[in-house]
């Protein structure tokens, strides 16, 4: 679930309420893609790289409904050096062996020589253990133009409950509940296409 902040004021708001404070990460975020197939086919490849840490994940296009988002996705922790090999698309057999890079060929017939960067965009993301087993992500996300986008999100299998609880923090500090109805992916692409027809788009 992801509920949209209107700014980064709303977003210090809610992290100085928020029990369970656990970290903040510095993420950075680049998708790839090859001639647009992977978009085309409903689905977006990123590497994350956080800390000490890189994840490459296929998420195949589901719904993202009322700020729920369901989608199929496969994930990867790489070795420091799998991740310098498909930066710079150089030959790796391990990297080929891996679970996502198996189900992108399967899934749109994609090779990894074949990928080329296509965006960025990095994140700062703190996270809380509020209650047990709920656990809130408060993220500010920068877009190329000096956009931000502040959102808190919930993965979790009770949204109703995690809405619940969002609920009474956001009213409590009179921030109004919005649904977030694009993902961060989505939102980099516009913004980058409408920089690139030089007609660029409010957030």
């Amino acid at each position: 679930m992801k509920l949209l902040l209107p700014d980064e004021a709303a977003l210090l708001q809610l992290c100085s309420i928020l029990p369970g404070y656990i970290d903040t990460l510095q993420q950075t975020n680049i998708y790839f893609d090859v001639n647009g197939m992977i978009k085309e086919s409903g689905a977006i490849l990123r590497l994350r790289l956080c800390e000490n840490e890189a994840e490459l994940t296929l998420k195949i296009r589901g719904s993202l409904i009322e700020g729920v988002s369901n989608a199929l996705e496969y994930s990867d922790i790489l070795e420091e050096e799998w991740v310098s090999s498909l930066i710079l698309r150089e030959e790796n057999s391990a990297l080929s062996r891996l679970g996502t890079v198996k189900a992108l060929h399967d899934h749109c017939g994609c090779e990894l020589a074949q990928l080329t960067e296509w965006g960025r965009s990095s994140n700062e993301r703190r996270r809380y253990q509020v209650e047990d087993d709920l656990m809130i992500e408060v993220d500010k996300t920068s877009f190329p133009g000096n956009i931000l986008r502040c959102e808190v999100e919930v993965e979790c299998d009770d949204t109703e409950r995690a809405r619940k609880y969002l609920s009474r923090q956001f009213q409590e500090l009179n921030i109004p509940i919005v649904n977030c109805d694009e993902s961060k992916s989505a939102m980099l692409f516009r913004l980058l296409e409408a920089e690139a027809h030089g007609d660029p788009e409010e957030v």
